[in-house]
């Protein structure tokens, strides 16, 4: 869906947006720079940058402009083809013709559309979004060969960029950007200074103290926890900084922004903007009379004298995007960061923190142990910066600490008993303590955290009792940081409800052991129990295409919701949390049921009847872009190294 973005407070760093984006002037003068030009903004002036353009933002005192952000699905539905390009620009309402002035019209029809009832008015605004597409393809494209000419330049100071924007709070100078550029210092300084109009050093220092405003409006941290955090070396040269940068102290900035709420990046008009929106709307056209359409009326009657229970969206609450190193591949991101626009989760879940493509866990020669949570700092610094919490999965085993190299699905995922309890606890302290310090006490309790699931024991991967000791083990390593960290498990699948040396053998053993979990984790595929399927496991370890049989219980999730509530009522632990991490119509994603209307049905059904009575739905999987699991792959035995 489309966006608006106001700018009338602060200058923007340099950026780029998937979107194309069309800029009209409000009030004053806004300078906008692209690449190497600049452009002047004026009331009713207009400009548009195209997908992926460099671009920054200047204004004069109380200028404003506003931007719409027009997402690339609606620019093909448009008619644009990859690298199609247009520049449309007119400096004020004194540069006029048809086709400028039909491109006004459409921007103010959009925007009354937009803040009146928006989605009401979602049909108007796509289709009228479509037709300014397209009025900018036919009137205002750039030539294929100048569209070239003009984004080669930019594609080195993109990917400097990224890396910036990456690791804005770790070591960065202009020497190692440089050599990994295979550039000199000289070159890079001047294409700085004359594509961004300031210096390495200067960007990177804005950057970090654009991140810790943001962290000074959000968070409890310390001035001083939050200096070192965004990469200062001290607190006083953190605060002369903030100072120059934004007219205050760090702490004269959190007590004037403590009571002001924090302003969306979808930006609505607000009072300082409202009254600069006549240059706008004065090309707004009247509503045209539409015909009555030709209905039937059907007349309904609902009796709401009964109380009601206000509905959860439980079914967004939790997405599960595969393993911990996914999280780090730009399309993963892609995909993560339009769920989050269009949907908005809750928690984040994958497996996999400790597999070797983490780098997390290693030893010495002689067995001492060391982390690097390079990483992991990437992947939960981002995922932070969309304002996920995290429902971590705290697995799989560091070969150092497997007693058997057990390889699933052949990745580096190992799956075994441990060797060594008391490494494998530290290595999870050491990790939590890291969060606290890295993003502060009170985020971390609102995170969930499990363990390797019990499945494992059921796949030949452990005995029993070599699982239960690793989950004790990660439950007590847990609560020993913080009593108030939340723990769960055992994540086993629904079908073990009813086995024997299920559900019911884990709540005798962590009932024995106190470490009863504070909610219970499910993964919840409508197959039929082992017992009776004793190709289940089989085919589940080795993710063949011929699936195992599928329950006939049309209320599966209902079902085995019930079953689980009546074996923590056998045990005495009341009503628990139930969050099915893991939920959809197969297990195998390779069943052709999944091409089916089968799948939707079945998840439309039990998710709407059942959704209200468990915490959490996450259907598995976001995306399909699980690199690590090819064909091939997926045809694969557990096999042992």
């Amino acid at each position: 869906m489309i966006s608006f973005q106001i700018f009338h407070k602060d200058e923007q760093l340099f950026e780029f947006q998937p979107s194309l984006i069309l800029f009209f002037g409000l009030h004053g003068t806004t300078q906008i720079l692209c690449g190497s030009e600049e452009w002047q903004l004026e009331p009713a002036g207009l400009l548009s940058l195209n997908p992926f353009e460099l671009f920054q933002v200047r204004r004069t005192e109380n200028a404003t402009a506003l931007a719409l952000h027009i997402p690339q699905e609606l620019l093909r539905l448009a008619g644009w083809e990859d690298g199609a390009q247009c520049r449309c620009y007119a400096y004020g309402r004194q540069i006029s013709s048809a086709s400028l002035d039909e491109v006004r019209y459409l921007y103010a029809a959009i925007f009354q559309h937009f803040f009146q009832n928006r989605e009401q008015n979602a049909s108007r605004i796509a289709s009228t979004t479509i037709k300014l597409a397209g009025l900018l393809l036919t009137r205002f494209s750039i030539p294929e060969q100048a569209a070239d000419q003009r984004e080669q330049p930019m594609q080195r100071l993109k990917r400097i960029l990224n890396t910036i924007h990456t690791h804005w709070n770790e070591e960065l100078s202009l020497a190692e950007i440089a050599q990994q550029e295979f550039l000199s210092v000289g070159y890079l300084s001047r294409l700085f200074k004359n594509n961004l109009h300031t210096t390495f050093t200067q960007y990177v220092i804005t950057l970090r103290l654009r991140h810790a405003a943001q962290m000074l409006e959000k968070s409890g941290d310390s001035v001083t926890q939050i200096a070192y955090s965004c990469g200062f070396h001290s607190g006083s040269a953190f605060i002369e900084y903030f100072r120059k940068r934004y007219g205050q102290t760090p702490g004269q900035y959190r007590a004037a922004q403590h009571s002001l709420q924090r302003k969306s990046a979808v930006a609505q008009p607000d009072d300082d903007v409202s009254g600069n929106l006549s240059a706008l709307l004065a090309y707004a056209r009247p509503e045209e009379e539409a015909p009555q359409p030709v209905c039937e009326t059907l007349h309904i009657t609902a009796h709401c004298g009964n109380p009601g229970t206000p509905l959860r969206d439980t079914w967004r609450r939790l997405c599960n995007i595969g393993y911990a190193h996914d999280g780090l591949l730009a399309d993963v991101r892609q995909q993560l960061e339009r769920a989050q626009r269009e949907i908005g989760f809750e928690y984040l879940r994958f497996h996999g923190i400790f597999d070797d493509d983490m780098k997390v866990y290693m030893e010495y020669p002689d067995g001492t142990p060391y982390y690097n949570f390079t990483y992991v700092n990437l992947l939960f610094d981002y995922l932070h910066a969309l304002g996920l919490k995290v429902y971590l999965e705290l697995s799989f085993l560091p070969p150092q600490l497997a007693q058997e190299q057990n390889r699933i699905f052949d990745r580096c995922t190992v799956i075994s008993a441990c060797v060594d309890l008391e490494k494998w606890a530290a290595l999870i302290r050491a990790l939590l303590l890291h969060f606290v310090e890295r993003y502060g006490r009170d985020t971390i309790r609102q995170w969930r955290f499990t363990t390797v699931s019990m499945n494992y024991a059921f796949l030949g991967c452990m005995d029993i009792a070599d699982y239960f000791a690793l989950y004790r083990a990660s439950y007590h390593a847990v609560k020993s940081i913080d009593t108030e960290f939340l723990f769960g498990g055992p994540g086993a699948f629904a079908n073990l409800v009813w086995e024997p040396n299920g559900y019911r053998n884990f709540l005798t053993f962590a009932k024995q052991n106190g470490c009863m979990p504070d909610f219970f984790a499910v993964s919840c595929y409508p197959h039929r129990a082992a017992g009776r399927d004793p190709a289940f496991m089989d085919f589940t370890s080795s993710q063949q295409s011929a699936p195992t049989v599928l329950s006939s219980d049309e209320n599966f999730m209902r079902t085995v919701r019930e079953q689980l509530q009546s074996l923590f009522e056998e045990f005495g632990v009341g009503k628990q949390e139930l969050w099915f991490e893991e939920c959809n119509s197969t297990l195998w994603q390779r069943d052709l049921s999944g091409d089916t209307c089968y799948k939707a049905v079945w998840l439309a059904k039990n998710l709407c009847e059942d959704y209200d009575c468990a915490e959490s739905f996450g259907y598995w999987l976001l995306t399909d872009l699980m690199l690590s699991i090819s064909v091939d792959i997926l045809k694969s035995k557990i096999c042992k190294i």
